[in-house]
């Protein structure tokens, strides 16, 4: 049986030892304090009914347990947050991939719906990385043609992909 002076005079003589103590297996504070006043509360809502023989070595013991047992779930909630937010970014890239493929998809699609001298000019450009100049050569027009099929091509393609993305938004708005 355990009362308030008894208490008290426990609580004052191994505070300071505890907390000592429970630094050696980490730095937390916060997590010492809370570890140190469970075993305190837990100590006086059992005064009537606990028998320890040694206060000291129960003292001791129990916040070793305590603060060990506390490290572990801070590690596994640690764990458990790593690979949600791994899972999500894994998520979130997978999703930009398949943006990106339906995006090369949509441009392909309007690429193909051009008309023939545009389309030919436009892959001439853009998938054979020739110059306006070896294009015009080669399809016996001028560069200033070039200039406008390319920006024709670009004009279209830019406007099919904004009625999609257009169309995608009003699902979503």
């Amino acid at each position: 049986m355990l009362n308030k002076e008894d208490f008290e005079h426990i609580f004052n003589f191994y505070y300071r030892s505890l907390c000592k103590y429970l630094l050696l297996f980490t730095d937390d504070y916060e997590m010492i304090e809370d570890t140190i006043q469970s075993i305190f509360v837990k100590l006086w809502e059992e005064k009537d009914t606990i028998s320890i023989n040694y206060i000291k070595t129960y003292l001791f013991a129990s916040a070793k347990n305590r603060i060990l047992n506390s490290i572990r779930d801070q590690q596994k909630r640690k764990d458990l947050l790593q690979d949600y937010f791994i899972n999500e970014l894994t998520k979130e890239q997978a999703d930009e991939i398949v943006n990106i493929d339906e995006f090369i998809s949509l441009v392909e699609k309007s690429v193909d719906e051009l008309p023939p001298k545009t389309k030919s000019v436009y892959c001439l450009s853009r998938y054979n990385n020739m110059s306006y100049k070896e294009i015009a050569n080669q399809e016996d027009i001028s560069v200033k043609t070039v200039e406008a099929h390319i920006s024709k091509a670009l004009q279209r393609i830019k406007n099919q992909l904004s009625i999609y993305y257009k169309k995608m938004l009003s699902v979503f708005l």
